[in-house]
């Protein structure tokens, strides 16, 4: 299992690493390339590096939320989408991905249950973000929501 510090850790590092970057570019990369195509074998570095830029994508566009669907096993099994003054409908991250980034929020803001609401902080650069953080599992599908609070 991997350590909760280290994961939060990690994504404020991607954070400061693409503070610059253009996130649609990147997201389109990922979302066409895959997870082979990044050179990364790790699943979770993977979801880490879409997590950071849908953050940054957010923070760009002014969105209030973001949302991750798990839709179980078929074949595009996942989504992300920003929500507030214009819904955007960011690439689809590649197999896999949206369930590891789920994961990932969940150890970082520490809910289990199939339904739990949480906070979480997180940094870019000198700023930082505060997220109210809700989960919701049914089977299979899982959705969790990031609501934007404080940039």
């Amino acid at each position: 299992m991997k350590d909760t510090n280290s994961l939060h850790a990690r994504l404020q590092e991607m954070n400061d690493c693409f503070a610059e970057a253009d996130p649609a570019g990147y997201l389109q990369g990922i979302a066409h390339r895959g997870t082979a195509g990044e050179g990364i074998q790790d699943t979770t570095e993977v979801a880490l590096k879409y997590l950071s830029l849908a953050l940054l994508s957010a923070v760009d566009a002014q969105a209030e939320k973001i949302v991750f669907a798990y839709n179980g096993k078929n074949k595009k099994n996942g989504s992300c989408q920003l929500g507030g003054p214009v819904e955007t409908r960011l690439p689809s991250p590649p197999p896999g991905v949206t369930r590891e980034i789920i994961s990932i929020l969940r150890r970082i803001a520490g809910l289990e249950a199939d339904k739990a609401y949480g906070r979480m902080v997180c940094g870019i650069r000198e700023d930082r973000l505060v997220m109210d953080v809700g989960v919701a599992r049914a089977g299979e599908r899982e959705n969790l929501s990031l609501t934007i609070l404080k940039v």
